[in-house]
């Protein structure tokens, strides 16, 4: 099940005190490195219609995600600038019992990365 995480600019965020660009929604179960390194993309959207899709492998919590990114405009914020939305679908390489199908798998991942 892919777990959640969407960033954009609000005048409170999920952590208490954040506002302006920042976490608003997150699955539980996504850990705190992880959250932090998909803050740090942000939201690289630059045209004012349509949307950008990226995919991504990162390595957080000892274990390596892979995550698919959704990036769009979104109109005026709170303050009345323009505002940006990402939404990260973070998913776990399928796990096998047989260890070189997961380096098989890994070196798939990576290819369709570049």
């Amino acid at each position: 099940m892919p777990l959640q995480l969407i960033f954009t600019s609000a005048s409170q965020g999920l952590t208490p005190g954040r506002s302006g660009y920042c976490t608003v929604a997150r699955h539980r179960a996504i850990p705190e490195r992880l959250a932090q390194l998909l803050e740090s993309v942000g939201t690289p959207h630059e045209c004012p219609q349509g949307e950008t899709f990226t995919f991504r492998l990162l390595e957080a919590g000892d274990k390596n995600w892979c995550v698919l990114s959704r990036f769009v405009a979104r109109g005026l914020d709170y303050t009345q600038r323009d505002n940006r939305l990402a939404h990260h679908l973070n998913l776990l390489p399928r796990r096998s019992r047989h260890p070189s199908s997961t380096r098989r798998d890994r070196r798939s991942l990576e290819r369709l990365a570049r």
